[in-house]
């Protein structure tokens, strides 16, 4: 029973490994106005000012999918796929402009920017998902491990996942 508390020890003290989003979150988190959001340029005209939408999912110990997946509200997308995915590497494409923006009113109409930085569990092996929106020009990413944020966080995470499946893939 000591043998696997010690074990238990070892896997939390672990680093997550984070990509392009994540070291994002590290960035911002540092700073006394964590919660806010950074500035960068926007534009509001049908997308209720969301100008990206972003998911990053990292590692486990065992099998999940650990990726990076950026769209942007010109329909343009692009996906890093590092670890247990279909496809690794860097892949760019289109999405309908529609499927932004309906994606853009659901992260509004959900109060994203309301969300807190961070969510977690006391627990091991779990991935972090790392969401990120880019609204009136300031960017928020939200880092949730173990799904332990709210349920509206988890639908966001969902879709925004969703929209890879629609993308028209860059040959």
């Amino acid at each position: 029973m000591r043998c696997l508390f010690a074990i238990l020890i070892a896997l939390m003290s672990l680093p997550t490994q984070a990509g392009e989003i994540g070291d994002m979150a590290k960035e911002t988190s540092e700073s006394p106005t964590a919660d806010l959001f950074v500035k960068f340029p926007a534009d509001p005209r049908f997308n209720f000012g969301i100008t990206e939408i972003g998911i990053e999912c990292t590692a486990c110990f065992g099998t999940c999918p650990v990726f990076t997946f950026i769209a942007k509200s010109d329909g343009t997308v692009r996906y890093v796929g590092t670890r247990n995915v279909d496809y690794l590497g860097v892949r760019t494409g289109k999405i309908a402009l529609w499927r932004f923006n309906w994606l853009a009113k659901f992260i509004w109409e959900t109060d994203y920017k309301d969300f807190h930085r961070a969510y977690t569990i006391p627990v091991t092996d779990h991935p972090t998902v790392y969401t990120m929106v880019v609204m009136n020009g300031q960017r928020k990413i939200v880092s949730n491990y173990g799904e332990a944020g709210p349920a509206t966080l988890w639908a966001i995470e969902r879709l925004i996942n969703d929209l890879k499946a629609h993308v028209d893939w860059d040959e």
